[in-house]
């Protein structure tokens, strides 16, 4: 577990503040920065397509030229970019079943042969995930058509695979339908968490105005820029470049560097750019600087959540 400085241990229980300004969208504590060294700020661009995306495993701290590129990006499945910038040799960040690309308007994330395969469907990738409750097997649905599903009550699932700054492409479908009309627009579906601790929400606010509790918010503490997701029934797309916390040498460590959000896509659409997280958000696991899996909710709702092609870059 990870401490904080004086600073930053004195803030105030955040969620009853969070509750009450939720219908304003306002973030509760996050802050903004300029982006990290060899991470230049997430939306630069240029008409060469920025600084990033020209060597063979793309940009960010693993190879390339550190940063997103700008204009251009990728197509789908590993296709080179396109545009004014942001071209890899090895292919963008693009994603298999047509789905977006993690490009667009700020290119690619990174080369094929970076990527970790975390969910693709197969027997192999489903087993590489294990509940968080008993450290057991995986207890949700493998639907044998490259897709899984929470099965509600069976608690949260972690990736074996562990990461520290990573990029992660995610895709998710809450059903069209449920058995119970009166459920609470907002309150179902659930959370994807980096490094266990801090989470992007994924529930149903299709048409309404952001707020911390909105899809794309980070969960109770800062509201997306819009609401992006698609409405139930239709599959989503994230694309979240994340930087962890660093931690000095002490035991047990301190947070020199809180985590960030360096930019966060939904469906092709930014919804966060260089979001300070100074507390893990709501069920979120404690602070640690060290590697940790990916961690996928199990809300407990009547509208449980599909994945599909869940993959990742390294960016340590």
């Amino acid at each position: 577990m990870a401490r904080r400085t004086h600073a930053e241990r004195s803030l105030p229980s955040w969620l009853p503040i969070a509750l009450a300004i939720a219908p304003l969208g306002l973030a509760c504590g996050g802050s903004s920065r300029s982006g990290p060294t060899g991470l230049p700020a997430a939306g630069s661009s240029s008409s060469s397509g920025g600084s990033g995306g020209s060597e063979t495993d793309g940009p960010g701290v693993t190879g390339g030229s550190g940063g997103l590129p700008g204009p251009g990006g990728s197509s789908a499945v590993g296709g080179s970019a396109a545009g004014e910038g942001g071209s890899t040799i090895m292919g963008g960040a693009g994603a298999v079943a047509g789905t977006a690309g993690a490009g667009g308007e700020t290119g690619g994330a990174g080369g094929e042969a970076t990527r970790v395969i975390l969910f693709d469907g197969s027997p192999a990738s489903f087993d590489d995930w294990g509940s968080v409750r008993n450290r057991d097997v995986n207890p949700w649905g493998n639907n044998g058509d490259g897709t899984m599903s929470v099965v509600s009550g069976t608690g949260d699932i972690q990736s074996k695979q562990q990461f520290q700054s990573v990029f992660v492409h995610l895709e998710y479908l809450m059903p069209e339908t449920s058995s119970d009309t009166g459920s609470e627009i907002g309150n179902a579906g659930g959370d994807v968490f980096l490094n266990g601790s801090y989470g992007l929400r994924m529930t149903d606010s299709h048409g309404l105005p952001p707020t911390i509790l909105s899809c794309g918010s980070v969960y109770s503490y800062h509201a997306p820029l819009e609401v992006a997701c698609y409405e139930l029934g239709q599959w989503n797309t994230f694309e979240i470049e994340f930087q962890a916390a660093t931690c000095d040498a002490s035991s047990p460590p301190i947070v020199e560097q809180p985590a960030r959000f360096i930019q966060v896509k939904l469906n092709g659409t930014v919804i966060h750019r260089n979001v300070d997280v100074l507390q893990p958000t709501q069920a979120g696991q404690e602070e640690t600087c060290a590697p940790r899996g990916l961690r996928l909710q199990d809300y407990a709702t009547i509208l449980p959540v599909s994945f599909r092609n869940i993959w990742a870059i390294r960016r340590d």
